[in-house]
């Protein structure tokens, strides 16, 4: 899950596959998302895991790294992270 989110911000929003990002870097602070692209993002995991995030959960901690991505993710969908 956390590669497939890194994936997708490489990618699609930040147009740059080479980049490096590191699991727990704050996407949010350091500016490699902006609000544009984060809410691009939250339309992208909505739609891949089939559920609804609700605007009070778009938070720092939920979405500042792919860790706390990934873990929100696995929270709301009831995974076990291994």
């Amino acid at each position: 899950m956390k590669e497939d989110i890194r994936d997708y911000v490489c990618r699609d929003l930040l147009l740059n596959e080479d980049l490096k990002i590191e699991d727990d870097e704050n996407l949010l602070l350091n500016g490699v998302l902006d609000s544009l692209a984060l809410m691009r993002l939250i339309m992208h995991l909505e739609d891949t895991y089939d559920i609804e995030i609700p605007p009070a959960e778009i938070t720092l901690e939920n979405f500042a790294s792919l860790t706390a991505m990934t873990e929100y993710l696995e929270n709301r969908l009831g995974i076990r992270a291994a």
